[in-house]
């Protein structure tokens, strides 16, 4: 079974443990991504500014 997509670091504070190894003394954390262009939960959703 091949997966149809793949969302690394999908949260709102998500624990990154991808790393890239640029070199040997460099290794960065990979930023969140996602490969599936699925609608969000959330689109369209507007969300109100709290601005106390």
């Amino acid at each position: 079974m091949k997966p149809k997509a793949i969302r690394y670091g999908w949260a709102t504070c998500p624990d990154a443990n991808l790393y890239s190894d640029i070199d040997e003394t460099l290794y960065l954390p990979a930023g969140p991504f996602r490969t599936d262009s699925y609608p969000l939960s959330t689109h369209g959703v507007r969300f109100p500014l709290n601005t106390k």
